[in-house]
């Protein structure tokens, strides 16, 4: 952990409140970026990351975190851990066709 990983958890942080949150979105979004801050290597950074696309793309569809949300918190969790190579985007391309996904929030 250095003093750039920290004070990109403590931005997830601070977002997480700003956006009052549930309980269960916040948790979710505090793990990831937990995992990533903790990471001691290239190998944990990538473990750690893996799941931060599939997660933030459910909080979307079940309606707990809004697409404009998604990608602001996507960018901050890029900053918790160590530098690695990550997607471009986390935004799953079948998320906005999905019927039940949430629109314009």
């Amino acid at each position: 952990m250095n003093r750039r990983r920290y004070d990109g958890y403590r931005a997830v942080e601070d977002a997480i409140v700003r956006q009052a949150l549930a309980e269960y979105p916040a948790g979710v979004l505090r793990d990831l970026a937990e995992g990533l801050l903790l990471a001691r290597d290239e190998s944990e950074a990538c473990r750690a990351a893996a799941p931060v696309p599939d997660s933030l793309t459910s909080l979307v569809d079940c309606g707990e975190l809004s697409r404009f949300a998604a990608h602001r918190f996507w960018a901050l969790l890029k900053g918790c851990g160590p530098r690695v190579s990550w997607a471009a985007s986390w935004d799953d391309p079948m998320a906005a066709s999905r019927p039940w996904a949430v629109r314009g929030r």
